[in-house]
């Protein structure tokens, strides 16, 4: 039996990890973004909020991510996903017939899929703890207004 519907579904998991991944990135810069307008208050214009990063690419949102984190394990880690992320958005699904009927090749790729899942599963607990902590200093925040 073929290995391609092994393929294709590891490929899948490891996308939507990088769709979470990305996401925890946008809501942990927009709370970023929100306590930095409630400590400003009225003093200084601060115009930025989520919508921001809205359409942020996973390369950009760690760069901005990495401006408000001091999670250099973290941070280190993201970014060595970033290609990872870019084969699998960009090239993981463009196979030769030839490709898709070799076993040996599959397997490869799926051993690719397996690290990029592991690995990114990783990150997105670890973006979790991150999001918990700004959360934290946000309700603290909120709760002083």
């Amino acid at each position: 039996m073929s290995l391609l519907p092994t393929y294709w579904l590891k490929l899948g998991n490891a996308l939507l990890n990088f769709q979470f991944i990305e996401e925890a990135l946008r809501t942990y810069l927009g709370l970023v973004y929100h306590i930095v307008k409630i400590k400003l208050g009225n003093k200084i214009p601060f115009k930025f909020s989520r919508k921001d990063v809205e359409t942020d690419s996973l390369g950009v949102l760690i760069a901005k991510f990495e401006r408000v984190n001091s999670n250099s394990e973290l941070i280190g880690k993201l970014n060595k996903l970033v290609k990872a992320r870019n084969y699998c958005a960009h090239r993981a699904y463009i196979m030769t017939s030839e490709e898709q009927e070799d076993d040996k090749y599959l397997s490869s790729e799926i051993k690719k899929m397996e690290w990029v899942i592991t690995n990114s599963d990783k990150c997105l607990k670890d973006l979790h703890k991150e999001l918990f902590k700004i959360d934290e200093i946000r309700k603290l925040l909120e709760m002083q207004k």
